[in-house]
Parts: C-alpha cells; sequence; structure tokens
C-alpha cells in the first residue's frame, strides 16, 4: 500500500525556525502487520533559492591589529566581490587595503608602511573567513597579507533536507545515522526554482506515523532563510513485507561425507543448477502490502 503526501510549506500546522515545518496527518499512517515495515522518500521537491550567500550566520570579519582587533560586518545579500571588497576596504585599518585578482580568484591585503608593528590577521571569531579565502593562519608579513584560498560567494553547493524520521543516510559531519532524506545538488542560479526528485526510498522504524516534520540545512548544519519564500515536497510511504536474510550456511559441510572423504558433487550441482551447492534460489525482492 503506498501513501502520498503533497506538502506545500505555507500550509504547515507548525512552524520552527526560518524553514522547519510540521505537518500533522488527520489519518494516521498505521502499519498494521510486524512482518511488514514502512518505507519512505522524497519523491520530488520545489525549493526557491531566495536565500542569501551573506547572512548573519557568516557576515562577521574580525581583523587584528597591534592597536587591536576591529570588527568588520558585511552586507547582507548575494554580494558581488566588489561589494565585498569595498565594504571591507570602508572598515579596514592601520592603512591597509583588500585588492580581488580575478586571474586567480583570490583577494590579498596589504599596506604602504609595512613597519615591525604594523601587522593583520584575523581572528578566530570570524564568520565570513571562507567568503573571502582566509583562515586565522594567515599573517601580514612585511605589509602583505596573501589569502591562500579562492573567494567563493557562491553559497552552498547543496542542501540537505531534514524530517523527523531516522534513515540510513549518513550524517556529513558525524559520518552516523541521521535523519537526512535527501541531498539536493543546487543547479540553479540565485532567485530561481531549484526541482528535486528521487526515487531513493528508506526503511524506517516507524510502526505509526501521525505527523511529518521537515526542514532544510546547509553543509555546516545551518538551517537556510528563504526569506519569506515557500517549498514544496511530495513524500511518498510504501509498505514493504521485511525482507528475511535465511541464516547462513557453512557449504564446507557439505563437501565430505560422515567418513572424511570428499563428498562427490554432480555437474550439474556445480552450474547451480542442482546438487548440495548453490541449488537452493534465494528471494529477497520485497513485496508491497496489498
Amino acid at each position: 500500500m503506498t501513501t502520498t503526501l503533497h506538502l506545500h510549506s505555507a500550509l504547515a500546522d507548525r512552524k520552527l525556525g526560518v524553514n522547519g515545518t510540521t505537518f500533522f496527518l488527520a489519518s494516521p499512517i498505521i502499519v498494521p502487520n510486524p512482518l511488514w515495515e514502512l518505507h519512505v522518500s522524497l519523491s520530488h521537491m520545489q525549493i526557491p533559492l531566495s536565500y542569501y550567500a551573506i547572512d548573519t550566520t557568516n557576515d562577521r570579519l574580525t581583523t587584528v591589529y597591534n592597536s587591536g582587533p576591529v570588527a568588520i560586518t558585511l552586507p547582507h545579500g548575494n554580494q558581488s566581490i566588489d561589494d565585498v571588497v569595498k565594504a571591507i576596504n570602508d572598515q579596514l585599518s592601520d592603512g591597509f587595503v583588500m585588492t580581488y585578482d580575478d586571474n586567480t580568484n583570490k583577494v590579498s591585503f596589504s599596506t604602504d608602511s609595512p613597519a615591525p608593528d604594523n601587522v593583520l590577521s584575523f581572528a578566530s571569531d570570524s564568520t565570513a573567513l571562507s567568503l573571502i579565502g582566509a583562515s586565522t593562519s594567515d599573517v601580514a608579513v612585511a605589509g602583505v597579507l596573501e589569502c591562500d584560498a579562492t573567494v567563493n560567494l557562491a553559497g552552498p553547493l547543496a542542501l540537505f533536507v531534514r524530517s523527523n524520521f531516522s534513515t540510513s543516510l549518513l550524517d556529513p559531519r558525524t559520518r552516523a545515522h541521521s535523519n537526512i532524506l535527501a541531498k539536493v545538488p543546487i543547479t540553479r542560479q540565485p532567485y530561481e526554482i531549484e526541482t528535486f526528485e528521487s526515487g531513493a526510498e528508506f526503511a524506517i522504524p516507524d510502526r505509526v506515523v501521525s505527523a511529518v516534520s521537515l526542514y532544510l540545512e546547509d553543509h555546516m548544519g545551518r538551517q537556510v532563510d528563504f526569506h519569506g519564500a515557500d517549498y514544496t515536497a511530495t513524500i511518498t510511504f510504501r509498505m514493504v513485507e521485511s525482507v528475511r536474510i535465511p541464516a547462513s550456511i557453512d557449504y564446507r559441510l557439505s563437501l565430505y561425507q560422515s567418513d572424511g572423504s570428499a563428498q562427490p558433487i554432480r555437474d550439474e550441482g556445480a552450474r547451480g543448477v542442482g546438487g548440495p551447492v548453490g541449488s537452493q534460489p534465494i528471494d529477497n525482492q520485497p513485496r508491497v502490502a496489498p
């Protein structure tokens, strides 16, 4: 038996965080037979790419000089590198200037006064380092600081759709079993609609489902803010007969007779047609409940 739910975030019964939704079912899904299990899949989803590459989670750059730290705040939104360079230069101190090289897609910081006490580094509370390719190990030498990594203002490469169900997908951060239903690669431009379709399904331990909860995170585990735009999702549940794997057989026992001599094996048995070895086919195909 298959049950399909078409969900729209605007119609959620409860909302949690910036994109979390919960939908209560009028008729719970119940697995009546102990020999059957429930499978779930995210078969279709449409996601508005209305989140910002720069927001409150990654807008802080704390620059450290000999005179002390200075916090720089980046403008929110999908900014160009020119906008970011201007915003940082407007807030830099001690004569340092940030420049961008479009041949390498990297930034550097320099000053016309490379005195021994005129240094620049970045504090560990900076959340914008990955945006400009910087790290806390970067330090200005002779008045020049060159970032090793490239600029990345594209936002997340994929979104992880999480739920209130335990699945066999491993969490990208903990590498343990998680509540992830799908990883949605981002292939569209900002402010477009990303469409995702999948046939992958997972067995879940639930015997009764009375609600469905969804939320979307980036690879760092941060909920993505769609700024009021809504997403849609299609969740499919299937009742499937549990696969019963037969006990393993030590086939070495069949190769010898009671007196220890070798057991004769028919040719057709060696081919898997008959005989003591490989003669019984195993059907591991799940059967859907009527």
